[in-house]
C-alpha cells in the first residue's frame, strides 16, 4: 500500500504549515486521526483485511485512556471503527468486562502471552473471562526476546498456571 502522497498532503504539510506559523504542531496525534484511523482503517474495509494491535497490556494504559478520553482503550478504539474488521488484539489483560463483550461480539481475537507478560512483570490476560465473553484466544510467545524461547508447549504450560493463579481455581485450564 503506498500511502507516501497521502501522508505527504495529511501530515508533512500540516507540519510545515504549523512551523512556518509559529506554532507547534503535534503530528502524531494528526498521524492517528488521519492516517491510522483514516486512510490505512478504510484501506483495511475496503479490502476486507486485518488488523494487529496491542490493547489494555498494563493499567497505566487503561489509567491514561480513561484520563485522556473518559473511556477505556477497548471502547475509543472501537469509536474509531478498529473493530470493523477482524482484530488480532495482543494483551487484553487490562480490559473491563464491558470491553471484552463488545470485543467478543466484534469476534475480536485476543493473544495472550503469559510467559513474556510474566517476564516483563506485566499482568496476565485472563483467558477464560475473555473466552467467556465471546472472544477468541490465541497463545503466543512475544518473541524469543521477550519470553526467552519459542517454546510453545512451555507457554500452554505458563497459560495454564498464569489462569490458575489469576482465577485462584487449582483446576482451571486442565489439559484436557
Amino acid at each position: 500500500v503506498d500511502l507516501i502522497e497521502q501522508y505527504r498532503q495529511r501530515i508533512v504539510n500540516y507540519l510545515i504549515e504549523g512551523y512556518r506559523n509559529g506554532s507547534t504542531p503535534n503530528p502524531d496525534v494528526l498521524c492517528n486521526r488521519e492516517m491510522k484511523f483514516g486512510v490505512l482503517l478504510d484501506y483495511a474495509l475496503e479490502q476486507g483485511l486485518g488488523l494487529q494491535l496491542h490493547l489494555a497490556e498494563t493499567q497505566g494504559e487503561v489509567d491514561s485512556c480513561l484520563d485522556r478520553t473518559g473511556m477505556g482503550p477497548g471502547e475509543l478504539l472501537n469509536c474509531h471503527r478498529l473493530f470493523n474488521v477482524p482484530a488480532t488484539a495482543a494483551g487484553c489483560a487490562c480490559l473491563e468486562e464491558t470491553e471484552r463483550k463488545m470485543l467478543g461480539k466484534k469476534k475480536a481475537s485476543a493473544v495472550a502471552t503469559p510467559l513474556a507478560s510474566a517476564k516483563a512483570g506485566l499482568p496476565s490476560t485472563p483467558i477464560l473471562d475473555c473466552v467467556k465473553s465471546g472472544m477468541n484466544v490465541a497463545l503466543g510467545t512475544g518473541g524469543a526476546l521477550e519470553c526467552g524461547n519459542l517454546d510453545m508447549f512451555e507457554v500452554m504450560r505458563g497459560a495454564a498456571m498464569a489462569e490458575r493463579s489469576l482465577s485462584g481455581n487449582p483446576a482451571a485450564m486442565p489439559a484436557s
